[in-house]
This record gives C-alpha cells, structure tokens and sequence, in this order.
C-alpha cells in the first residue's frame, strides 16, 4: 500500500492547497482606499501580509493514524489478496495443462495432429482469456485505489475547511516529503487536533 500512500499524498496535498487558496482568494475582495480609488493586490500595504493566520498538518501521520484511512486500506488489501489468489490459481491450471500439452507433443501421445493443434489453440484461448482477466481485475483494482482517495480527500478536506472556518485560518498547509514547506513552528502544527476530530467522527458514525 506504499504506492497507495504516496498518492494519497499528492493529490491531497494539491487538492487541499488549491481549495483554500481559492477559498482565501475568493473571499478576500478588492481594497477601497479614503480617497474612494480601489487598490489592487499589489498596491495592498504591506502591514496586511502581517495578519495572516497560518497553521499546516503533516498528511502522512493523518493517513497512518486515520482509522477510516486505515479501514479503507485494510478493504483494499482484502480485495486485492482475494483476485490474487484467483489469478494464481488459474494460472497455476494453465502452467500444469500446458506442461502435460509439451510432454504429449515430445512423445508423441496425440493420436493426430488435428487433435494436438485443438488442444494447442484451446490452451492459447485459456492464455489470453487469463490475460484478460488479469487486465480486468487491475483495471477493478484501480478503479477502487481511485474510489478510496477520493473518499478520503473528500472527508479530510470537508473537515479541515471546517477547522479553518471556526478558527479563522487563512491556509491550512500540508508538510510532506517532497513538498516546498520543508518546516513550521511546532504551533502551528494542528495534526493532532484534526486526527482527533477525524477519528472522533468516524467513530460516532460507527455507533
């Protein structure tokens, strides 16, 4: 689920960026100064940068620490277990059938040659139809991974726009590997706060 995870936080951590600067923007209209003439955002004084407020989460432990992340993923982990198993057992058929086929030909235990080229296209049509379904069963496994982030970007952002509503934030950033935010002050880390609340949510839900 490595790939799973590192997904969850791109697309998160675009996602969530885009929302909030969008929301910021939006609300944020233009300025009148006394003179009743409208500033722009780049005749804006440079006092206002100053009232900012800013708090971050780090993703990655709300990922790990979610249990609905982690019920989703464990879901995900079931399913895929289940079409490998299915997968493995068909193809282990078609190896022990395709190895009996070779061993026929090199003795020479088909009665005729029409009767080894059936044999032969029959085990052709299994390979491909097990091809088939190997690109269908990926196809179903995308398809959920795509579900479960979609979910999980939905209830994360939902509830981070609340706390940044009742609190008043202008961004709520994410910090993860990779990102331009290499460190914050330690308060304006507001993970435990939004774990909390996620996990206490999902567990009425529960009830």
């Amino acid at each position: 689920m490595k790939n799973l995870s590192w997904a969850l936080h791109l697309i998160a951590l675009a996602a969530i960026a885009f929302l909030l600067f969008t929301n910021f923007n939006s609300s944020a209209g233009p300025e009148t100064d006394t003179s009743g003439e409208t500033a722009t955002n780049s005749t804006r004084k440079l006092d206002d940068s100053a009232s900012l407020s800013i708090a971050y989460i780090k993703l990655e432990t709300l990922l790990t620490q979610y249990n609905y992340a982690l019920a989703l993923n464990e879901q995900m982990m079931s399913m895929m277990n289940k079409m490998e198993t299915e997968l493995k057992a068909e193809s282990s058929a078609f190896e022990s059938d395709y190895r009996k086929f070779e061993s026929k030909v090199k003795t020479g235990s088909f009665l005729s040659q029409s009767s080894m080229e059936n044999q032969q296209a029959q085990l052709v049509d299994r390979q491909q139809k097990l091809q088939e379904k190997q690109y269908e069963l990926e196809g179903q496994l995308m398809e959920e991974q795509q579900r479960v982030e979609s979910i999980l970007y939905e209830e994360i952002v939902t509830y981070l726009e609340e706390i940044r509503t009742r609190e008043g934030y202008h961004f709520i950033l994410s910090l993860v590997p990779g990102s331009d935010i290499l460190v914050g002050d330690p308060s304006l880390d507001i993970t435990d706060e939004v774990l909390k609340g996620l996990n206490d949510r999902y567990l009425a839900k529960q009830e």
